[in-house]
């Protein structure tokens, strides 16, 4: 039928600490490798330590507005071209 997979990357939560912030990160790297496109929105959520950036989340695991915003202005749309 012509479709693709599109997978939804990973992202941080703010129970994260060292040892399931490099599964998450190895996660990403695994995910990438699978030759589908991926809407990776970790570096514009991630603080560097695995949990949300200030101001983007609404509890320890989800987004708020903000952080859903800057998930949707991450999508690179060409994945969707045909």
């Amino acid at each position: 039928i012509g479709a693709i997979p599109v997978l939804g990357g990973v992202y941080p939560n703010n129970d994260f600490n060292s040892d399931t912030y490099s599964m998450l990160k190895e996660t990403r790297r695994t995910m990438s490798s699978w030759g589908v496109p991926i809407l990776d929105w970790l570096d514009v959520l991630d603080d560097g330590r695995g949990r949300w950036k200030a101001g983007l989340f609404f509890d320890h695991a989800h987004p708020n507005s903000l952080g859903h915003r800057k998930m949707f202005e991450a999508i690179d749309l060409a994945v969707f071209d045909p």
